[in-house]
Protein backbone atom coordinates (compact mmCIF):
# COMPACT_ATOMS: atom_id res chain seq x y z
CA UNK A 1 0.00 0.00 0.00
CA UNK A 2 1.05 3.40 -1.13
CA UNK A 3 2.35 5.79 1.65
CA UNK A 4 -0.04 9.09 2.78
CA UNK A 5 2.27 12.08 2.22
CA UNK A 6 2.25 14.48 4.86
CA UNK A 7 4.11 17.73 5.27
CA UNK A 8 5.36 19.79 8.59
CA UNK A 9 4.81 23.64 7.77
CA UNK A 10 7.52 25.37 10.25
CA UNK A 11 9.55 29.04 9.86
CA UNK A 12 12.70 26.98 10.18
CA UNK A 13 14.58 24.07 11.70
CA UNK A 14 16.64 25.88 14.52
CA UNK A 15 17.44 25.17 17.75
CA UNK A 16 14.01 25.80 19.08
CA UNK A 17 11.59 23.37 21.41
CA UNK A 18 9.70 23.03 18.31
CA UNK A 19 12.48 22.58 15.65
CA UNK A 20 13.07 19.84 18.08
CA UNK A 21 9.78 18.20 18.39
CA UNK A 22 8.97 18.75 14.89
CA UNK A 23 12.11 16.41 14.03
CA UNK A 24 11.69 13.79 16.46
CA UNK A 25 7.77 13.62 15.03
CA UNK A 26 9.22 13.50 11.55
CA UNK A 27 11.69 11.14 11.88
CA UNK A 28 9.28 8.46 14.04
CA UNK A 29 6.26 9.52 11.30
CA UNK A 30 8.67 8.63 8.50
CA UNK A 31 8.35 4.76 9.44
CA UNK A 32 4.43 5.38 8.94
CA UNK A 33 4.18 8.24 6.37
CA UNK A 34 6.23 9.93 3.51
CA UNK A 35 7.42 13.10 5.55
CA UNK A 36 8.31 16.21 4.04
CA UNK A 37 8.96 19.38 5.96
CA UNK A 38 8.67 22.82 4.84
CA UNK A 39 10.20 25.55 5.43
CA UNK A 40 9.72 29.48 4.56
CA UNK A 41 13.72 30.15 4.19
CA UNK A 42 16.67 27.55 3.77
CA UNK A 43 19.20 26.61 6.65
CA UNK A 44 20.66 23.80 7.98
CA UNK A 45 18.49 21.29 10.11
CA UNK A 46 20.05 21.60 14.09
CA UNK A 47 18.48 18.62 14.91
CA UNK A 48 19.21 15.07 13.13
CA UNK A 49 16.83 13.99 10.61
CA UNK A 50 16.66 10.93 8.56
CA UNK A 51 18.07 10.90 5.35
CA UNK A 52 14.73 9.98 4.17
CA UNK A 53 13.14 13.45 5.02
CA UNK A 54 12.82 15.70 2.80
CA UNK A 55 13.27 19.63 3.38
CA UNK A 56 12.05 22.21 1.12
CA UNK A 57 12.58 25.34 1.44
CA UNK A 58 10.35 28.05 0.19
CA UNK A 59 12.86 30.78 -0.49
CA UNK A 60 17.17 31.10 -0.03
CA UNK A 61 15.79 33.64 2.69
CA UNK A 62 13.18 36.47 3.32
CA UNK A 63 14.08 39.69 3.92
CA UNK A 64 12.98 41.26 7.10
CA UNK A 65 9.55 43.83 5.86
CA UNK A 66 10.12 47.30 6.40
CA UNK A 67 6.34 48.67 6.18
CA UNK A 68 2.60 46.91 6.24
CA UNK A 69 2.61 46.84 2.66
CA UNK A 70 6.21 44.88 2.78
CA UNK A 71 4.50 42.44 4.82
CA UNK A 72 1.80 41.87 3.02
CA UNK A 73 3.15 41.20 -0.35
CA UNK A 74 6.17 38.88 1.69
CA UNK A 75 3.59 36.33 2.57
CA UNK A 76 1.47 36.52 -0.31
CA UNK A 77 4.52 35.26 -1.85
CA UNK A 78 5.06 32.71 0.37
CA UNK A 79 1.71 31.59 0.65
CA UNK A 80 1.68 31.25 -3.35
CA UNK A 81 5.08 28.82 -2.92
CA UNK A 82 3.86 26.63 -0.08
CA UNK A 83 0.79 26.42 -2.59
CA UNK A 84 3.37 25.35 -5.30
CA UNK A 85 4.95 22.80 -3.16
CA UNK A 86 2.11 21.43 -1.87
CA UNK A 87 0.54 21.02 -4.99
CA UNK A 88 3.98 19.82 -6.96
CA UNK A 89 4.81 17.20 -4.25
CA UNK A 90 0.96 15.76 -3.91
CA UNK A 91 1.13 16.31 -0.40
CA UNK A 92 -2.25 14.31 1.39
CA UNK A 93 -2.49 16.01 4.93
CA UNK A 94 -0.54 19.21 6.16
CA UNK A 95 0.75 20.46 9.21
CA UNK A 96 1.52 23.49 10.88
CA UNK A 97 3.86 24.63 14.36
CA UNK A 98 3.29 27.84 15.64
CA UNK A 99 1.27 30.68 14.56
CA UNK A 100 2.32 32.22 11.54
CA UNK A 101 2.95 28.99 9.74
CA UNK A 102 -0.47 27.70 11.39
CA UNK A 103 -1.92 30.77 9.16
CA UNK A 104 -0.77 30.03 6.04
CA UNK A 105 -1.11 26.23 6.20
CA UNK A 106 -4.86 26.83 7.45
CA UNK A 107 -4.81 28.75 4.43
CA UNK A 108 -2.96 26.61 2.18
CA UNK A 109 -4.98 23.72 3.06
CA UNK A 110 -8.02 25.30 2.26
CA UNK A 111 -6.93 26.13 -1.27
CA UNK A 112 -5.44 22.87 -2.04
CA UNK A 113 -8.31 21.13 -0.65
CA UNK A 114 -6.35 19.15 1.58
CA UNK A 115 -6.74 18.32 6.42
CA UNK A 116 -4.68 20.55 7.64
CA UNK A 117 -3.67 20.06 11.48
CA UNK A 118 -2.18 22.72 13.21
CA UNK A 119 0.06 22.94 16.55
CA UNK A 120 -0.13 26.17 18.66
CA UNK A 121 2.80 25.77 20.66
CA UNK A 122 3.13 28.71 22.79
CA UNK A 123 0.95 30.34 25.65
CA UNK A 124 -1.36 32.90 23.39
CA UNK A 125 -2.50 34.79 26.42
CA UNK A 126 1.52 36.05 26.80
CA UNK A 127 2.83 35.28 23.80
CA UNK A 128 4.26 38.94 21.90
CA UNK A 129 2.63 38.68 18.11
CA UNK A 130 1.78 41.59 15.97
CA UNK A 131 -1.96 42.79 16.18
CA UNK A 132 -2.66 41.81 12.59
CA UNK A 133 -1.41 37.90 13.25
CA UNK A 134 -4.11 37.66 16.05
CA UNK A 135 -6.50 38.63 13.96
CA UNK A 136 -5.21 35.96 10.86
CA UNK A 137 -5.03 33.58 14.14
CA UNK A 138 -8.83 33.82 15.03
CA UNK A 139 -10.34 34.08 11.19
CA UNK A 140 -8.12 30.94 10.23
CA UNK A 141 -7.45 28.29 12.89
CA UNK A 142 -11.89 27.49 12.97
CA UNK A 143 -11.15 25.82 9.41
CA UNK A 144 -8.56 23.51 10.87
CA UNK A 145 -9.67 20.15 10.71
CA UNK A 146 -7.14 19.65 14.43
CA UNK A 147 -5.71 22.14 16.74
CA UNK A 148 -3.07 20.75 19.00
CA UNK A 149 -2.20 22.02 22.08
CA UNK A 150 0.09 21.00 24.69
CA UNK A 151 -1.82 22.07 28.08
CA UNK A 152 -5.76 22.10 29.29
CA UNK A 153 -5.29 25.81 30.42
CA UNK A 154 -4.34 26.77 26.82
CA UNK A 155 -7.33 24.19 25.46
CA UNK A 156 -9.49 26.45 27.78
CA UNK A 157 -8.04 29.95 25.61
CA UNK A 158 -9.10 28.71 22.20
CA UNK A 159 -12.26 26.96 23.40
CA UNK A 160 -14.74 30.03 22.72
CA UNK A 161 -13.25 29.98 18.88
CA UNK A 162 -12.93 26.39 18.35
CA UNK A 163 -15.31 23.27 17.47
CA UNK A 164 -14.62 21.06 20.69
CA UNK A 165 -14.05 17.59 19.07
CA UNK A 166 -11.47 20.04 16.96
CA UNK A 167 -9.52 21.19 20.14
CA UNK A 168 -6.94 18.27 21.16
CA UNK A 169 -4.01 17.68 23.76
CA UNK A 170 -0.87 16.02 22.57
CA UNK A 171 1.49 16.39 24.42
CA UNK A 172 5.37 16.55 23.23
CA UNK A 173 7.45 13.83 22.91
CA UNK A 174 10.58 13.42 24.73
CA UNK A 175 13.74 13.34 21.65
CA UNK A 176 14.16 9.67 20.96
CA UNK A 177 18.22 10.98 20.58
CA UNK A 178 18.05 11.72 24.14
CA UNK A 179 16.54 8.93 25.60
CA UNK A 180 19.24 6.60 23.74
CA UNK A 181 21.61 8.98 25.57
CA UNK A 182 20.76 9.17 28.87
CA UNK A 183 23.23 7.66 31.33
CA UNK A 184 22.16 6.95 35.05
CA UNK A 185 25.31 6.23 35.83
CA UNK A 186 27.26 9.50 34.73
CA UNK A 187 29.56 10.57 37.58
CA UNK A 188 27.44 14.05 38.56
CA UNK A 189 29.00 17.69 39.04
CA UNK A 190 28.00 20.31 41.17
CA UNK A 191 26.19 22.03 37.85
CA UNK A 192 23.19 23.74 38.47
CA UNK A 193 21.74 23.65 34.64
CA UNK A 194 18.95 25.57 32.53
CA UNK A 195 18.34 25.37 29.18
CA UNK A 196 17.12 27.60 26.88
CA UNK A 197 17.15 30.32 24.83
CA UNK A 198 18.29 33.95 26.32
CA UNK A 199 15.50 36.04 26.13
CA UNK A 200 12.72 37.74 28.30
CA UNK A 201 10.18 34.93 28.11
CA UNK A 202 13.49 32.34 30.03
CA UNK A 203 13.69 34.43 32.74
CA UNK A 204 17.19 33.94 33.27
CA UNK A 205 18.11 36.93 34.91
CA UNK A 206 16.00 35.60 38.01
CA UNK A 207 17.58 32.72 37.78
CA UNK A 208 21.22 34.27 37.81
CA UNK A 209 20.03 36.52 40.94
CA UNK A 210 18.89 33.64 43.07
CA UNK A 211 22.28 31.55 42.26
CA UNK A 212 24.29 34.61 43.49
CA UNK A 213 21.90 34.79 46.52
CA UNK A 214 22.80 31.16 47.62
CA UNK A 215 26.23 32.28 48.45
CA UNK A 216 28.06 28.63 47.65
CA UNK A 217 31.06 28.89 45.86
CA UNK A 218 31.84 24.92 45.18
CA UNK A 219 28.72 25.16 42.72
CA UNK A 220 28.42 26.15 38.77
CA UNK A 221 25.44 27.57 36.76
CA UNK A 222 25.39 26.31 33.89
CA UNK A 223 23.01 28.08 31.05
CA UNK A 224 22.49 26.17 27.93
CA UNK A 225 21.10 28.45 24.62
CA UNK A 226 21.60 31.23 22.73
CA UNK A 227 20.04 34.82 22.16
CA UNK A 228 19.29 38.46 22.32
CA UNK A 229 19.53 38.74 26.26
CA UNK A 230 23.18 37.35 26.16
CA UNK A 231 24.88 40.88 26.75
CA UNK A 232 22.48 42.08 29.46
CA UNK A 233 23.20 38.31 31.17
CA UNK A 234 26.48 38.73 30.65
CA UNK A 235 26.68 42.46 32.91
CA UNK A 236 24.70 41.43 35.42
CA UNK A 237 26.84 37.72 36.07
CA UNK A 238 29.98 40.56 36.45
CA UNK A 239 28.28 43.01 38.21
CA UNK A 240 26.93 40.20 40.67
CA UNK A 241 30.94 39.33 40.65
CA UNK A 242 29.77 35.41 40.19
CA UNK A 243 31.60 35.26 36.72
CA UNK A 244 33.90 32.40 38.06
CA UNK A 245 30.91 30.13 38.90
CA UNK A 246 28.34 30.73 36.05
CA UNK A 247 28.83 29.79 32.45
CA UNK A 248 26.51 31.00 29.14
CA UNK A 249 27.28 28.19 27.20
CA UNK A 250 25.54 29.19 24.08
CA UNK A 251 24.03 26.37 21.67
CA UNK A 252 25.29 22.98 21.77
CA UNK A 253 23.90 20.14 20.15
CA UNK A 254 24.52 17.03 22.36
CA UNK A 255 22.81 18.81 25.48
CA UNK A 256 22.62 15.29 26.68
CA UNK A 257 26.02 15.35 28.06
CA UNK A 258 25.12 18.57 30.29
CA UNK A 259 21.43 17.08 31.43
CA UNK A 260 24.06 13.24 32.95
CA UNK A 261 26.50 15.16 34.54
CA UNK A 262 24.57 18.05 36.20
CA UNK A 263 23.09 17.51 39.86
CA UNK A 264 19.96 20.27 39.39
CA UNK A 265 17.86 21.54 37.12
CA UNK A 266 16.58 25.27 37.63
CA UNK A 267 13.71 26.44 35.38
CA UNK A 268 12.89 30.25 35.30
CA UNK A 269 10.57 31.04 32.76
CA UNK A 270 7.93 33.57 33.15
CA UNK A 271 5.55 31.62 30.48
CA UNK A 272 5.53 28.81 28.01
CA UNK A 273 3.89 26.67 25.88
CA UNK A 274 4.98 23.09 27.65
CA UNK A 275 8.46 23.18 28.88
CA UNK A 276 10.61 20.81 26.22
CA UNK A 277 13.76 21.37 28.39
CA UNK A 278 12.14 20.46 31.86
CA UNK A 279 10.69 17.48 30.41
CA UNK A 280 14.14 16.40 29.47
CA UNK A 281 15.43 17.11 32.38
CA UNK A 282 12.83 14.99 34.58
CA UNK A 283 13.97 12.49 31.95
CA UNK A 284 16.92 11.95 32.80
CA UNK A 285 16.13 11.99 36.77
CA UNK A 286 17.62 15.65 37.49
CA UNK A 287 15.44 17.39 40.50
CA UNK A 288 14.01 20.24 39.44
CA UNK A 289 12.97 23.63 40.34
CA UNK A 290 10.76 25.46 38.02
CA UNK A 291 8.64 28.97 38.21
CA UNK A 292 5.07 27.65 38.55
CA UNK A 293 4.51 29.71 35.25
CA UNK A 294 1.26 29.53 32.73
CA UNK A 295 1.27 26.65 31.54
CA UNK A 296 3.03 23.50 31.97
CA UNK A 297 5.22 23.88 34.99
CA UNK A 298 2.32 22.74 37.36
CA UNK A 299 1.27 19.69 34.95
CA UNK A 300 4.25 18.17 35.82
CA UNK A 301 5.79 19.12 39.37
CA UNK A 302 4.01 18.62 42.03
CA UNK A 303 5.72 20.87 44.57
CA UNK A 304 7.29 18.97 46.85
CA UNK A 305 6.87 15.66 45.60
CA UNK A 306 8.83 15.42 42.59
CA UNK A 307 10.39 19.08 42.39
CA UNK A 308 9.69 22.56 43.61
CA UNK A 309 7.07 25.24 42.16
CA UNK A 310 8.44 28.67 43.05
CA UNK A 311 6.25 31.63 42.15
CA UNK A 312 7.26 34.27 39.36
CA UNK A 313 9.93 36.84 39.63
CA UNK A 314 10.74 35.44 43.14
CA UNK A 315 14.77 35.26 43.30
CA UNK A 316 14.51 34.99 47.25
CA UNK A 317 12.68 31.75 46.90
CA UNK A 318 14.13 30.17 43.99
CA UNK A 319 17.55 30.53 46.63
CA UNK A 320 15.89 29.10 49.05
CA UNK A 321 14.79 26.28 47.26
CA UNK A 322 18.22 25.97 45.41
CA UNK A 323 20.04 25.76 48.95
CA UNK A 324 17.78 23.28 50.26
CA UNK A 325 18.77 20.47 47.02
CA UNK A 326 22.15 22.05 46.95
CA UNK A 327 22.39 20.77 50.65
CA UNK A 328 20.19 17.73 50.65
CA UNK A 329 21.64 14.59 48.33
CA UNK A 330 18.82 12.43 49.54
CA UNK A 331 15.91 14.86 48.62
CA UNK A 332 18.03 15.24 45.07
CA UNK A 333 17.86 11.56 44.63
CA UNK A 334 14.11 11.14 45.53
CA UNK A 335 12.79 13.98 43.72
CA UNK A 336 14.87 13.03 40.46
CA UNK A 337 13.30 9.25 40.60
CA UNK A 338 9.98 10.44 40.77
CA UNK A 339 10.74 12.79 38.17
CA UNK A 340 11.64 9.80 36.07
CA UNK A 341 8.30 8.42 36.30
CA UNK A 342 6.08 11.18 36.02
CA UNK A 343 7.40 12.11 32.63
CA UNK A 344 7.30 8.15 31.34
CA UNK A 345 3.81 9.53 29.28
CA UNK A 346 5.65 11.74 26.93
CA UNK A 347 8.03 8.69 25.38
CA UNK A 348 8.22 9.24 21.55
CA UNK A 349 6.71 5.67 20.55
CA UNK A 350 3.24 6.68 22.88
CA UNK A 351 2.85 10.64 21.26
CA UNK A 352 3.64 9.55 18.08
CA UNK A 353 0.72 6.78 18.10
CA UNK A 354 -1.13 9.84 18.90
CA UNK A 355 -0.34 12.17 16.35
CA UNK A 356 -0.44 8.95 13.83
CA UNK A 357 -4.18 8.38 14.41
CA UNK A 358 -4.74 11.69 14.23
CA UNK A 359 -3.45 12.49 10.84
CA UNK A 360 -5.14 9.02 9.53
CA UNK A 361 -8.20 10.59 10.84
CA UNK A 362 -8.06 13.98 9.26
CA UNK A 363 -8.40 11.95 5.89
CA UNK A 364 -11.48 9.98 7.02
Amino acid sequence: MKKLKIAFLINKLGAGGAERVVTTLANKLSEYFTVYIITFSKNEPFYRLKKEIQVIPCFKQIKSSENFIEAIKSNYLLLRQIKFIIKTNKINVLIGFMTTANVLATVVAKLNNIPVIISERNNPKKQSIPKFWKLLRNITYPFANYLVVQTSQIQHYFAKKIRKDRLLILPNPISSELTLNRDIKAIKQNILLNVGSLTEQKGQDILIKAFALTNIDDWQLVIVGEGPKREKLEILIKELGIEKNVTLLGRIKEVHKMYNTSKIFAFSSLYEGFPNALIEAMYFGLPCISTDCPTGPSELIENEVNGYLTPLNDARELAEKLKLLMHDGKKRDLFGTRAMKSVEKFNTDKVVKEWRLLIEASIE
